[in-house]
């Protein structure tokens, strides 16, 4: 009788401890983002920032939510060198701010030891928006010592756009965040695109060179293109930025500039998949065709046809608005690349690093696959395949062109260059 009684006490407290251990695992998720998290009200018809990321779904899966949240910055915090952590560490940071929960974001940057200012000014317009949006909320966080990151972050990160005003030191040049969107500012490219212009030009005196007058009108139409595209491919709720970051190294020899074009809005892919003329529309349609065939789409997890039309819409003269009255439509990005690649590095072999971020499309130029004049369709065109055949038909080096498993709801190009009088008095 005895023993039954023990064995019935022993089973009770079996099923209470289980079902605590139940009753842990179901708090632990409703911690998580999902149906019992509390995101603010975002209304439909309102054209804000915060509106389209969570139309998009822009949040990151599994995050602890608690009144007090910190964000561990990565070692290297790089659209160009990482990007599907980078994309994680944007997508936590909308999860974070847009959850009622959630008081107080501390952002830690201690770990850090490379920094593009493109996932850090990326990262600043969503808090910069997140702010804008709550009153009950506070940013807070911590650096390193006396440090590059430091220095980019205290000139043109965080601390900067919060209002945390540090005097700029002298080795330095910065372009401000601007910014546009698709519904009051159709007609901005053209005051934006020359003040960059201005901001290069800045950026090239301190080695002695000034830009053309031939110069200035070329980066002109390129610039504003490219800044055009971001406006009128973008969509209708389409938010754009720009933003610069020149330092002079510590032996005044050459300097380092950062620029980062950015928008939220349609990728390439959603785009191309509206093109309106038949000759492209054909062409991707063989081209999708025969890379089936070949078994390329199936068998490699790096390659989808996603980043095969996002690869083709950076050819020369492929754009989904051209037509036969606009033959030079689509030649904008092309001549940033042949640009960026030219004049972009150091006497002592310093290499300029591009990357183009769209949806989930990652595509890395550092010199390796340059422009080359090709027949295509009958006409001579400039082609970058990115393999050594430099063929479309065939599959690209997947280390310069790649489909992420992190998807970026918009368009990125982000630039980091050299400006040395050395390389380019011989260039």
């Amino acid at each position: 009788m005895r023993y039954q009684i023990k064995r019935k006490l022993k089973y009770l407290s079996f099923l209470k401890h289980r079902n605590l251990r139940r009753l842990k695992r179901i708090r632990k998720k409703r911690l998580h983002r999902g149906r019992s998290c509390k995101f603010i009200f975002m209304n439909k018809n309102e054209k804000t920032l915060s509106t389209y990321l969570s139309e998009k779904n822009f949040f990151a899966p599994r995050v602890f939510l608690e009144n007090k949240v910190s964000i561990k910055i990565p070692k290297v915090f790089s659209m160009i060198e990482n990007p599907e952590e980078s994309i994680k560490i944007l997508k936590m940071t909308v999860t974070y701010g847009l959850n009622r929960n959630v008081k107080q974001i501390f952002v830690d940057h201690t770990k850090c030891e490379s920094l593009d200012i493109c996932a850090s000014t990326i990262m600043d317009v969503i808090i910069l928006e997140i702010k804008r949006i709550r009153k009950c909320f506070s940013i807070s966080g911590s650096l390193k010592g006396n440090c590059e990151v430091s220095d980019i972050l205290f000139a043109s990160g965080l601390p900067k756009h919060l209002g945390f005003n540090k005097k700029v030191p002298e080795n330095m040049k910065l372009l401000p965040l601007l910014s546009g969107n698709n519904f009051n500012d159709k007609d901005k490219s053209g005051e934006i695109s020359t003040q960059i212009i201005d901001y290069y030009g800045e950026c090239l005196s301190t080695q002695g060179y000034q830009l053309t007058e031939y110069g200035n009108n070329y980066m002109g139409q390129m610039l504003g293109e490219v800044i055009e595209n971001c406006q009128n491919h973008g969509g209708e709720n389409s938010k754009w930025y720009v933003l610069g970051h020149y330092q002079m190294d510590s032996d005044g020899k050459f300097g380092k500039c950062h620029l980062v074009i950015f928008n939220f809005g349609d990728t390439f892919y959603q785009n191309m998949k509206r093109i309106r003329c038949n000759d492209i529309r054909k062409s991707l349609e063989n081209l999708t065709k025969k890379h089936r065939h070949s078994g390329w789409l199936s068998l490699n997890k790096s390659w989808s046809e996603e980043s095969l039309w996002t690869l083709y819409a950076l050819q020369d003269g492929v754009s989904s608005l051209r037509n036969p009255l606009d033959p030079d439509r689509g030649t904008g990005t092309i001549k940033l690349i042949n640009a960026f690649q030219s004049i972009g590095s150091t006497a002592n072999g310093d290499k300029p690093k591009m990357c183009i971020v769209s949806g989930h499309t990652f595509i890395y130029f550092d010199g390796k696959y340059t422009l080359q004049k090709k027949v295509v369709d009958g006409e001579e065109r400039e082609v970058i395949a990115f393999n050594s055949e430099n063929d479309l038909v065939k599959p690209p080096d997947k280390n310069y062109v790649k489909t992420l498993k992190q998807n970026f709801p918009g368009t990125i190009i982000s630039m980091c260059f050299y400006l040395d009088k050395r390389y380019i008095s011989n260039a």
